[in-house]
């Protein structure tokens, strides 16, 4: 399923939709965006909390493919996670664009 869901969805959208959000001047560098997604998408899929989704990138090898991760990279932490998910939802209307791009999106699958 994540091969199709990966060959189909064109998730440079996230990206686009929460550049507000992000600042190449202020603060550390900031998670990918499409990647915290992709987590949060393999969250609903697999019916994954934070601490169990981090747990399953650590071993599970297509969902290191998914994400574009190596074996040897480094993972967020799973409170990243979930700050990462308030800091989008901060503004509602970015969380809406985004569930309504990733159906309009899913509907290709």
């Amino acid at each position: 399923m994540l091969r199709r869901i990966a060959n189909t969805i064109d998730f440079s959208f996230i990206r686009d939709l929460l550049s507000d959000r992000y600042s190449e001047h202020k603060g550390r560098p900031a998670e990918e965006p499409e990647v915290m997604f992709k987590i949060c998408l393999l969250e609903y899929l697999y019916n994954h909390s934070d601490v169990q989704v981090i747990e399953h990138i650590r071993v599970n090898l297509a969902y290191r493919w998914f994400l574009g991760f190596n074996i040897d990279d480094d993972l967020p932490d799973d409170s990243t996670i979930s700050y990462v998910r308030g800091f989008w939802c901060k503004n509602t209307r970015h969380a809406s664009i985004v569930r309504i791009n990733f159906r309009d999106e899913a509907d290709m699958l």
